[in-house]
């Protein structure tokens, strides 16, 4: 999926929970999702995020591919607990939604992500190309859902 689609699914997900549960921090809990959201495509150097941090990029690409260990459940986990060490509850949570989201959004797409690799090789995807006419849709219904969560 393209950057802005990770992002504001990102910040549907960070806004619908501080909707709906007591989150204290609500501007920081919405601004880790966001980030965490966007974070998986860190492994592509060309991505958004990627070019900004080049070698760092490059040296993930280089170990695991884009789409590889970034693109599994295993590292949300990892940072999840990583969080949960430090006693920071709320990181961790926010975090762990936000990369989730972006993992959701790739299984929706032709490209799809091998969620259990290495334990599971099955590769998940859908049938939204990315950049295409669907995932626009998909884009313009997240930010319809995003209104409605701020203005309702």
């Amino acid at each position: 999926m393209m950057f802005k689609t990770h992002l504001v699914f990102g910040l549907l997900v960070g806004l619908f929970m501080i909707e709906y549960f007591n989150i204290s921090e609500k501007v920081l809990f919405v601004s880790i999702c966001v980030f965490s959201a966007v974070l998986a495509d860190l492994d592509h150097p060309f991505s958004k995020l990627g070019n900004k941090v080049k070698p760092l990029s490059w040296l993930l690409n280089l170990l695991f591919g884009h789409r590889g260990f970034m693109h599994t459940v295993w590292f949300p986990f990892f940072i999840y607990f990583l969080f949960m060490v430090f006693d920071k509850t709320l990181w961790a949570g926010a975090f762990f939604l936000g990369y989730m989201s972006h993992l959701i959004m790739d299984m929706l797409s032709t490209r799809g992500v091998y969620f259990f690799f290495p334990l599971n090789r099955t590769r998940i995807n859908g049938f939204i190309k990315v950049g295409g006419f669907l995932e626009w849709v998909v884009f313009i219904a997240i930010l319809v859902g995003i209104g409605f969560l701020l203005f309702l």
